[in-house]
């Protein structure tokens, strides 16, 4: 079993990313062109997105940890290190016509 927290420093601390990607996946929908393309274009073109910001949140995360074990007892009293928790692709509703993944 897990202890829960009893002070404020020992709280968790994570971080994620969440789109709003409508227009982005409508676009990738109308470039598949066919039914069978869509998880081609869709890999490739996320990846290509996605892991230049995957990369930098790792990096920033490795960095602060560090930095924060270097400090701990110290000024900071942090026990925990923080976290990237990923970044959230669902599909969104838009409100915007342009977004609308339904539309495309």
């Amino acid at each position: 079993l897990s202890t829960i927290p009893q002070t404020v420093e020992e709280l968790p601390i994570g971080f994620g990313i969440g789109l709003e990607n409508g227009e982005f996946a409508r676009k990738l929908l109308e470039e598949a062109k066919s039914i069978d393309q869509i998880s081609n274009v869709f890999f490739r073109e996320w990846s290509k997105e996605l892991l230049p910001i995957q990369e930098l949140c790792t990096e920033y995360v490795d960095e602060v940890n560090s930095s924060m074990a270097d400090k701990r007892g110290n000024i900071y009293k942090f026990e925990n290190s923080i976290e990237y928790l990923g970044i959230d692709t669902s599909l969104n509703p838009s409100l915007d016509d342009k977004g609308s993944v339904a539309a495309a």
